[in-house]
């Protein structure tokens, strides 16, 4: 019980509860209720795994709207990749969102990364023909 209450307070701990929850143990079962509320918890406290895992998460479950603010505070090429396939599927985010996204794929360009660059005009393209249509 000291475990469950530590992940009252600490991202890391928060996720280890994920995990020792979501495994049988010698005087429990799985309890996958209380894991993803852990995961939940960790991923929103900004845990590193535990972000990931839970965008993970969302996007098994076809949640995209709700997947696209998490793949930007995980802030890698790859997710602000899917980011800009979400765009393209036409799910409706918020503009700061897309803002956002434009800010880092335009820093990975400064710093002279020219994948990012690609990445970036297919995001504004993506924008554009979306604020077109309002």
């Amino acid at each position: 019980d000291w475990f469950v209450k530590a992940a009252d307070f600490i991202p890391a701990a928060m996720h280890e509860a994920h995990e020792m929850y979501l495994n049988k143990t010698e005087t429990r079962d799985p309890d996958p209720l209380h894991a993803a509320q852990f995961l939940e918890r960790a991923a929103r406290m900004g845990h590193p795994e535990a972000m990931v895992q839970f965008a993970m998460k969302l996007g098994q479950e076809k949640r995209w709207q709700e997947l696209a603010p998490w793949l930007l505070r995980i802030e890698t090429k790859s997710s602000i990749a899917q980011f800009v396939r979400i765009l393209q599927a036409n799910v409706p985010v918020h503009d700061f969102l897309v803002y956002r996204a434009s800010q880092f794929l335009q820093n990975l360009v400064n710093e002279g990364f020219e994948d990012a660059r690609q990445l970036l005009h297919q995001l504004q393209k993506v924008a554009t023909v979306s604020q077109n249509e309002l």
